[in-house]
Order: structure tokens, then C-alpha cells, then sequence
């Protein structure tokens, strides 16, 4: 189901098109899709390939990042899996000279700087080095209307509904709390009634070759062989 039929649907099952224009209307798929998704477990798998410049400890996150499966570097001279720590206070246990160290990267955590999360290494990094991430991503998002949504077509029916609802909530047609009451009926539904695609989903979204998540080192090398453009899959 492409967007603009997305959006055909949903302007023909609400009182006011006029105001639900394409605008808020493919805002309003997008979090239909999200959403759906979490419900139904899926995964989305990310890569994004970036250098490191020297003296430079912050860099940016990717603006679908939600995860980190694997970070690393693959340099002529070595390869080493980044170690993430969840606060940067952890570091001062085990270092004690944060601030002013340069070498080769070997930890790395995230902050929010100026409400915008960043990746941070230690030590800085004192040379130019090859960096590969694999995380997982948002469900990709619908912005032209020949775009289609990655959902199974046994799912489309809930993205009009959760269209629907969700602008009777904008609307104040009803409540935060209606729409929640509302929304987990049709959550409840779409897992009985699509456990096998739910299954299916699972087992399509461990792909083979290069379009899948490495486990080890010596997987990483051979699949960042395989991806050499830093596309995100």
C-alpha cells in the first residue's frame, strides 16, 4: 500500500479532509507505521559507515538510530569492536585522564548535547579511522506518495485505524486515555489474529550475505567487504 492510497483511505473515513491534508495526513501514517511496528516486534537493521578526525571526540548519531547492534573499525593495521558504557562517569573508575588521552578509539558512549544525541570515544581519537556501525533503525518512512509501507498488506487495515483514532484524539473527539482503550482493542486483535505473520516477519528480517547483522569480529570483516557504499539497508 502506497502512501497515496494511505491517504485516500484515511481522507475518506474522516469528517474534515480539508484539515487532515496530505501534510498531517502522511505525519500521521508514519506514526501509524512506528507504532505498529513496536507492536508487532519488528526490527529494522541500519549501517552507516563514518571517519573519525583527529581530536575529535563527538560525532553524530544517525536521525533513525534507536540501537546499537555493533560498532568498529577496520584499518590496515588492526580491527577492534567498540565498547559501549552507558555513562561516561563509568570511565573515571578506569581511567583517570578522560579529558586529555588521544590514541585509537576504545569505548564509546552517547549524550544528549543540546537535546540532539551525539556519540562520544575514548580516547580521542588521534587519527583518521574507518568506522562501521550496525544498529537498528526506525521503521523506514513514507515521504513520497509512490512510497510504499513495509508492512505487510494483513497489516494496512490497522494504519487507517490507528489514523482514524488518532485524529479523533487531535480533534479532541476523545481522550488521551479513549484513544490508549481504543488503540490496545486493536493491538490485542492484530496479535491474535497474525501470530504467523508476526513469525514470519521475524524470521524474514534475518536476512543472509551482507544484509545482516555480523556476530563477531570476523563476521563484521567479511560483511563490511560486502558494504562499501554505507548504505543503510
Amino acid at each position: 500500500m502506497i502512501l497515496r492510497e494511505i491517504l485516500n483511505e484515511f481522507q475518506n473515513r474522516v469528517e474534515d479532509a480539508n484539515y487532515w491534508d496530505d501534510t498531517r495526513g502522511t505525519s500521521l501514517a508514519n506514526e501509524a507505521i512506528r507504532e505498529i511496528a513496536k507492536v508487532l516486534s519488528l526490527t529494522f537493521r541500519g549501517y552507516y559507515e563514518f571517519y573519525t578526525e583527529d581530536g575529535r571526540k563527538q560525532y553524530d548519531v544517525p536521525f533513525d538510530y534507536i540501537m546499537s547492534h555493533l560498532l568498529w573499525y577496520n584499518d590496515n593495521s588492526m580491527n577492534k569492536v567498540i565498547t559501549f558504557i552507558k555513562d561516561p562517569k563509568d570511565l573515571y573508575g578506569v581511567v583517570s585522564d578522560i579529558d586529555t588521552t588521544t590514541s585509537y578509539p576504545t569505548y564509546a558512549y552517547l549524550w544528549n548535547v543540546e537535546s540532539r544525541l551525539s556519540l562520544f570515544f575514548y580516547p580521542t581519537p588521534d587519527d583518521v579511522y574507518t568506522m562501521q556501525w550496525w544498529y537498528y533503525r526506525e521503521a523506514p518512512k513514507l515521504v513520497n506518495m509512490n512510497d510504499e509501507s513495509v508492512l505487510d498488506r494483513l497489516f494496512h487495515q490497522y494504519i487507517i485505524e490507528y489514523m482514524r483514532l488518532a485524529s479523533r484524539r487531535d480533534d479532541k473527539e476523545i481522550s488521551e486515555g479513549e484513544f490508549i482503550s481504543l488503540w490496545s482493542v486493536q493491538t490485542r486483535l492484530m496479535r491474535a489474529a497474525n501470530t504467523k505473520i508476526e513469525n514470519i516477519y521475524r524470521e524474514n528480517r534475518i536476512p543472509s550475505g551482507k544484509d545482516r547483522f555480523p556476530t563477531t569480529e570476523q563476521d563484521a570483516f567479511s560483511l563490511v567487504n560486502q558494504n562499501t557504499d554505507g548504505v543503510t539497508w
